[in-house]
């Protein structure tokens, strides 16, 4: 792995992770097939000519049974149209609490591998991501606690001792998201001083919101994952959880500034990096959008480009399959998704920890601090 050891010492890389890098990081979250089953058992039983058929479609395809219910076919009338709403939006409140229940024994213990990975990271780096979680929210805010002086500020009639500056998330997302703290009466203000990498959550997040569904213009704002009573603050009335589930047509769903920031921002991003790193996903055929994404931000826009790259362009696949079969669908897939592209899959295996491997390339070849004292929890600067 000489070529990428030599890529990483280099700026201008792009981490791209799915459902398997939470995975990896904290083994109580869910695959998607774990909430297809899920959903299945919890879905509340009701009449119409539409629910038994989204259930066949839940038990044959996830992803597909939600792109169906999210799109509006030439046949829908006003009826049809409610209750596929009303299943969609469902289904969704049951993958939400699903994903954040696994939150709720999260200790400091368990991060050490996404801390591991996000210390290796520069902050020159973008890093995309599919998942609604927030395992990087929590370990990067976990990395720099340590470092930071604790202040106590007062919030919802409550002390709360930060260990960090509370608007750590905005430095993070740096996107058109306010905080939840600033509901009343604040607005969105970019961050100027960028202490951290280029992160960018093109499905969402458990912890944003947004005023209106049927409101391109609605606010969106962000909450603090590791402040608990969050979930019952008043200042989440009236605001709907935002995810985008990995469906064919996101045009309904994604129709807002905020996900116009996000795609256009990791586009430029894409298309400035040499070096794209592709973690835990299976680039589900569904999801078309991020293929194109890679295909033409990656590959075709950087074209246009007047500043030549150090590196040709290049993917690195990083992945741990279940079976040969499944390893051998997975190369394919990749294969024929992006024709004639480079791409490397010495970081995918059936046994192994791919990703733990990647983070020891990291860790080698950009000299952050050592691996045994991460695997402890403790970060040096």
């Amino acid at each position: 792995m000489n070529d990428l050891s030599e890529r990483l010492k280099e700026d201008k890389v792009t981490f791209f992770s799915g459902a398997g890098f939470s995975k990896y990081s904290h083994g109580q979250l869910p695959l998607m097939a774990q909430l297809s089953i899920s959903v299945l058992s919890k879905l509340r039983k009701r009449g119409g000519i539409h629910y038994e058929y989204v259930l066949n479609l839940l038990r044959e395809d996830f992803e597909n049974a939600l792109t169906w219910l999210s799109t509006e076919w030439p046949w829908d009338n006003s009826f049809s149209k409610s209750e596929k709403e009303s299943l969609y939006f469902e289904i969704l409140k049951i993958i939400e609490n699903d994903i954040g229940s696994s939150f709720i024994s999260f200790k400091n213990d368990d991060m050490y591998r996404a801390k591991s990975f996000l210390s290796c990271l520069y902050q020159s780096d973008t890093f995309l991501t599919v998942n609604y979680d927030c395992i990087v929210e929590m370990a990067n805010y976990s990395i720099y606690s340590s470092s930071k002086i604790n202040k106590t500020s007062r919030d919802y009639g409550q002390d709360i001792v930060w260990s960090v500056p509370s608007d750590s998330l905005r430095e993070l997302y740096s996107s058109p998201l306010s905080s939840l703290q600033d509901r009343r009466g604040g607005s969105f203000i970019m961050s100027t001083e960028r202490g951290s990498f280029n992160y960018l959550k093109l499905h969402g997040s458990i912890n944003w919101h947004r005023e209106s569904k049927s409101d391109s213009r609605s606010e969106f704002f962000y909450s603090y994952p590791w402040v608990e009573y969050l979930s019952s603050s008043p200042n989440l009335q009236g605001l709907e959880t935002y995810i985008v589930p990995p469906i064919s047509n996101k045009s309904n769903i994604t129709n807002n500034y905020l996900q116009a920031h996000l795609w256009q921002h990791s586009m430029r991003m894409l298309a400035n990096s040499h070096t794209l790193i592709i973690m835990g996903y299976s680039l589900p055929i569904t999801d078309q959008s991020i293929v194109h994404l890679f295909r033409h931000g990656f590959f075709n826009a950087w074209k246009s480009s007047k500043y030549p790259l150090k590196f040709p362009k290049k993917i690195f696949v990083v992945n741990l399959c279940m079976n040969e079969c499944e390893l051998e669908e997975l190369k394919k897939r990749f294969v024929d998704s992006f024709k004639g592209e480079d791409i490397n899959f010495e970081l995918v295996s059936i046994t192994g920890q791919p990703l733990e491997d990647l983070t020891k390339i990291m860790l080698d070849s950009r000299g952050v601090p050592d691996w045994e004292k991460l695997m402890l929890g403790r970060s040096e600067t």
